[in-house]
């Protein structure tokens, strides 16, 4: 278990979620979840904070708590900015508050 709390690892699922961030998706015609883009956001940066807390935990760095919740809600939030000038994505609101609640609830799995 202590083999996925690496730099490798953590840097490795951030490129992940810039890479599908920036990626052209088309919308479905039809709604079977709603606001499952939200879900998605709170599921994935859930992930990333939990992933670098425990890394951080693992290498003994200080305040890994705000660094980890730091990181997700700053990447959320530069990759929000970016998408508001590519054509084919937007910038949505929503998609912070959902980043930012997922990076508060990485937390809370470490605390638990």
């Amino acid at each position: 278990m202590q083999a996925i709390f690496s730099w490798t690892i953590l840097f490795t699922y951030s490129f992940f979620i810039i890479v599908l961030s920036f990626m052209p998706i088309r919308a479905p015609e039809v709604v079977i979840i709603p606001f499952l883009d939200k879900i998605i956001h709170t599921f994935a940066y859930m992930l990333l904070s939990f992933l670098t807390v425990n890394t951080l935990c693992k290498k003994r760095k200080a305040r890994p708590r705000l660094i980890s919740f730091s990181y997700a809600f700053l990447l959320g939030f530069a990759i929000e900015i970016i998408q508001h000038f590519l054509p084919y994505r937007a910038f949505e609101a929503g998609d912070i508050f959902s980043n930012s609640l997922g990076g508060s609830l990485g937390l809370f799995l470490r605390a638990v």
